[in-house]
């Protein structure tokens, strides 16, 4: 397994993911993490691909934390996108809540290999999160509600 030190861009062989990192290699490596990852700032940007591999060795909460702060925007955009046409008694936290997890579902689950940007992925977990978390919420079946829309649209006529 390869971690990355700041000091010699090169990667250097440490030890597994209960890692027992020499004193200062963990601060290093954290630093150089963070600094891969505040190059991709924003949404448009991805996390880099070595990150992608670290994370997929080690499954560091760290690492994890990360992602998940670059990509909160997302799952803010999308909670708003879909809240801006429901009725007043959703929660827009509600809804970001369910789409936290799943932004961690999409964490978990990612797949580099596939060849699929991540905010692609993630929009889609996400998303759907958001609509099974409304499902869940909602006691009148989905068949029901669309029959009364129906019925609504054409009495509209």
């Amino acid at each position: 397994m390869q971690k990355l030190n700041i000091e010699d861009d090169k990667p250097k062989v440490l030890q597994s993911s209960e890692v027992r990192y020499p004193a200062g290699e963990l601060e290093a490596f954290q630093r150089d993490l963070r600094r891969r990852v505040d190059v991709a700032r924003g949404i448009k940007t991805e996390v880099p691909k070595e990150v992608w591999e670290e994370y997929n060795q080690t499954r560091s909460e760290f690492i994890t934390n990360m992602i998940t702060e670059k990509y909160l925007p997302l799952v803010r955009i999308l909670a708003y996108k879909i809240y801006n046409r429901l009725p007043e008694e959703v929660d827009v936290e509600d809804l970001q809540s369910a789409g936290f997890f799943g932004l961690l579902d999409a964490i978990e689950s990612y797949e580099i290999e596939r060849g699929v940007k991540f905010s692609t992925y993630a929009y889609h977990r996400i998303n759907g999160e958001i609509l099974d978390e409304l499902r869940a919420m909602d006691w009148v079946p989905r068949r029901t509600r669309f029959l009364t829309a129906k019925l609504k649209k054409a009495t509209e006529r």
